[in-house]
């Protein structure tokens, strides 16, 4: 062969060549990345105790594969639920459903039964149905024996096919094609990501980190390998979702830098629909769905304290901030008037008001929503416990502290949530009749019976209405309206480029105003 037909061989790898991968299937790109132990030796495990299997039996590697991927998915699981906790030294269970495990494989018992069997994991034998699923979790002589991991790639076309489907659902990218369609689009800027995984993992122990974080901005390229779907709550999942905040800054739509606009506090700005009867009516199925049985529904009409206009003492001081909010709700020009409790206008509102009544709202629930509203809640309860309890949270620790509490059982207490308990009586009364009691994460792991359990009310509540609003009030608006203007979704916050930061703050404006009642502060 001549050396041009050499040099024209060469420049296939070359930007053309990678514009066909893109275009064709590369069977390389198709695959399951898997973690398991660094030195553990799956195949001589297999040979030394053989699996009994009737379906491909013959065929070492589907045997191995689909051993692979069920060890993976203990690990994931787990890194998912317990992020901060070392899976090596951890005794935690994690649960793994029917309805995840069979659609990727259809016999995985056979599978599970001799990872059991040959000392690799172990099960909690809880199980109810529709309620909880199986918790597995490495044996004790597994987490020992190994420390150290090591990424290994599936294959196996099955696997993989399967996989697309519980990743893709066909009616979740048609629900949001939009949201689907602008992902195609999406790219990212090579040599700055590569400073960017240099800055954030600096470690030889955060190796592997790197690895799944560049792995995941290259499935970017390949539709056929993005997660596109919803969770339990409606939040949507897509290939960006799990990607560091660092790694999205790198992120490019058409050349053009992507923009942030997240709602502040987003989750205790969910909350106040508890305070908003009118806007509360629209979630009115999801509110009562998630909702614990102690619940006490009468606990929201604080305001049913009512006082009789015709017979008013006007001896009394309805001025006084301990009675809390008054207003009137049928005033002399037939609308609600809501007044300050140190306004001075109150007493003569009402001698002016006669044959109306007067509504009683505790004042820490105005407290609590102007807090959310105008303040930043996470400094207002950030301050309170590091003077009381001379503490030194951070914003973002005392965030994290706030969401546990709000999360949390009603009988679980602590010092910061006595704090919030004399800040907010009111407010922290109904959240704890809300949420009731359930069994946490950690509890339901040790918990060998088949004693019934609940998901976390409040968190459920917050999350379902946080994406009902980003994904389908304000995403849906904008999809409707201008098609053409990119968004990408991560939870509380949309994505998009600077020439439509301000359409985008507009809509979310209009439409928080609409459904929640309020319009929400956004992030700078």
């Amino acid at each position: 062969m001549a050396w041009g037909n050499t040099q024209t061989t060469i420049l296939l790898t070359t930007s053309i060549y990678k514009i066909n991968l893109m275009k064709e299937s590369n069977p390389f790109i198709k695959r399951y990345l898997a973690v398991l132990p660094k030195d553990f030796d799956l195949e001589n495990l297999l040979i030394d105790n053989p699996i009994k299997v009737e379906f491909k039996k013959n065929d070492p590697i589907h045997i191995r594969d689909r051993l692979i991927y069920l060890i993976s998915v203990v690990y994931y699981r787990f890194k998912k639920k317990y992020p901060d906790h070392n899976i090596w030294e951890s005794e935690e269970y994690v649960n793994l459903c029917y309805k995840f495990l069979h659609p990727v494989i259809y016999n995985y018992r056979v599978y599970i039964t001799y990872l059991i069997e040959a000392g690799i994991i172990e099960t909690d034998g809880s199980w109810q149905y529709s309620r909880k699923c199986l918790g597995f979790r490495f044996t004790e002589a597994f987490r020992t024996t190994y420390k150290e991991k090591r990424i290994e790639y599936v294959y196996d076309k099955k696997i993989y096919k399967n996989l697309q489907k519980v990743r893709q659902p066909i009616e979740v990218k048609i629900k949001y094609s939009e949201l689907h369609s602008h992902l195609h689009h999406l790219h990212y800027d090579k040599s700055l990501v590569d400073k960017v995984l240099e800055e954030v993992y600096p470690n030889k122990e955060d190796e592997h980190k790197k690895y799944m974080q560049n792995d995941n901005l290259m499935r970017l390229k390949y539709p056929d390998t993005w997660t596109f779907r919803t969770g339990g709550t409606g939040r949507l999942y897509t290939p960006i979702t799990n990607l560091k905040k660092e790694l999205r800054d790198c992120l490019r739509y058409k050349s053009q830098e992507l923009i942030e606009i997240d709602i502040k506090s987003s989750i205790p700005a969910m909350s106040l629909l508890f305070f908003n009867p009118d806007k509360l009516e629209h979630y009115k199925e999801t509110f009562n769905m998630y909702a614990s049985n102690t619940w006490n529904p009468d606990l929201l009409n604080y305001s049913k304290n009512l006082i009789d206009i015709e017979n008013i003492d006007s001896n009394i001081n309805y001025t006084n901030s301990n009675r809390g909010i008054f207003y009137n709700n049928t005033s002399m020009e037939g609308s609600s008037v809501v007044l300050s409790p140190s306004s001075s206008s109150i007493n003569s509102h009402i001698m002016s008001s006669k044959k109306s009544l007067l509504h009683v709202i505790p004042e820490d629930i105005i407290e609590f929503q102007e807090d959310v509203k105008s303040g930043d809640i996470y400094i207002r309860v950030k301050t309170q416990w590091n003077i009381k309890l001379n503490k030194s949270y951070s914003r973002k620790t005392a965030k994290k502290k706030l969401l546990s509490i709000l999360n949390s059982p009603s009988h679980w207490d602590s010092p910061e949530k006595d704090i919030l308990e004399k800040l907010y009586p009111t407010v922290m009364k109904i959240f704890n009749s809300y949420n009731g009691y359930f069994k946490t994460r950690s509890q339901r792991s040790k918990n060998t019976s088949h004693e019934r359990w609940t998901k976390p009310p409040f968190a459920y509540f917050t999350q379902s209405v946080e994406s009902d609003f980003v994904l389908n009030k304000v995403c849906g608006r904008l999809g409707e309206e201008y098609p053409h203007v990119p968004l990408f979704t991560i939870h509380d916050a949309i994505y998009t480029t600077q020439e439509y930061k301000v359409l985008v703050v507009d809509i979310m404006k209009q439409e928080s105003l609409k459904w929640l009642g309020f319009e929400i502060r956004l992030g700078d």
